[in-house]
């Protein structure tokens, strides 16, 4: 099969490899250090696994020598990954979906990884943009926000460098990864420690806040898991 570079990166062939080269530097090191930074990566969402010899095209994609060469990758840390093609390499438009449960940690992750020139759709930060309570009588107004700036990643528009789109409901990822294409990137925060860290919202919003935190949790761990998980 011929890959395009689209297609490569979301290839069982790819991610295999992926997993196998962190697995046997994690082994061998005993932690993940940036090529780049020379600091420890905390968190497995936060490996980008960077072709560093040869960069990946369209043209030798599916030359294995290159594409799946353990030799030719370097692991560095998101934030890093951008700086370098920044640096050396042509920019590209790239989409990030960023999922997990309310209070996993989604929006502290994209703001530390996110730079000047890049977008961020947020139904959080479209809420608190136009009204201070998340009242329900203004949820249509955030939606209709919210599905033209998705419109805007779908066709590209505009001058962004990375769309960072965050999403808290496991129904809605793979829909978005369908249309968007690009790159998942999870939040995998244990429950216990998503309900610790919302304890303010849950007192400002209820149950309600709670049961969103239960309901993802309850959804990835049974049907959504079987779905999603794969395409990691």
């Amino acid at each position: 099969m011929a890959f395009t570079l689209s297609s490569f990166y979301q290839s069982t062939e790819w991610k295999k490899f992926r997993k196998t080269v962190i697995a046997e530097r994690l082994a061998r090191d005993g932690e993940i250090i940036c090529a780049h930074c020379k600091k420890a990566i905390m968190f497995d969402y936060d490996i980008i696994a960077h072709h560093c010899n040869t960069y990946l095209t369209e043209q030798n994609v599916n030359d294995y020598n290159i594409s799946l060469n353990s030799e030719n990758i370097h692991l560095v840390h998101h934030i890093c990954h951008n700086r370098i093609h920044e640096k050396f390499a042509r920019p590209l438009k790239q989409v990030y979906i960023v999922f997990g449960s309310p209070s996993s940690g989604k929006s502290t992750y994209v703001d530390s990884i996110a730079e000047e020139n890049d977008l961020i759709v947020d139904i959080d930060r479209i809420y608190s943009a136009i009204n201070n309570n998340r009242s329900m009588k203004v949820y249509s107004n955030v939606m209709k926000i919210w599905n033209d700036l998705i419109d805007v990643v779908a066709t590209r528009s505009g001058q962004w460098k990375n769309a960072y789109v965050v999403v808290a409901n496991c129904r809605n990822v793979e829909r978005l990864y369908r249309q968007l294409g690009g790159e998942l990137i999870y939040i995998d925060t244990p429950k216990e420690e998503c309900l610790e860290r919302g304890k303010d919202k849950i007192n400002k919003y209820g149950d309600n806040y709670k049961k969103a935190i239960d309901d993802f949790h309850n959804e990835w761990n049974d049907t959504y898991k079987r779905i999603i998980e794969p395409l990691l």
